[in-house]
């Protein structure tokens, strides 16, 4: 993939994460299914577009609310375990798939 695709995907992936973390506003509380995967694809998002303070700001926030359904909960972590692996320093993150 040459640099211009990588730079055009990052920003593909960020504009669909903000998309997401709008819609995660106008959710209610109360469909916690819906909920749980929008948060997770946020989550996600964010992490493919290389914003991984944002990924983890959503992680952080979500895994202390009561609100998201077991599954989030463990895709949210299995994420954050993700991010763990790679080196802080360099901030070159492999995408994910």
């Amino acid at each position: 993939m040459r640099k211009g695709d990588m730079a055009e995907s990052r920003e593909l992936y960020k504009q669909a994460a903000q998309a997401e973390a709008a819609a995660i506003q106008d959710l209610g509380h109360s469909k916690r299914k819906t909920l749980g995967i929008t948060v997770v694809s946020t989550a996600a998002l964010w992490f493919k577009a290389n914003e991984f303070a944002k990924a983890q700001q959503i992680i952080d926030h979500w895994l202390k609310s009561d609100l998201l359904p077991d599954f989030a909960i463990e895709q949210l972590k299995s994420l954050q375990r993700a991010m763990q692996q790679y080196p802080r320093v360099s901030r070159k993150y492999p995408s994910v798939n």
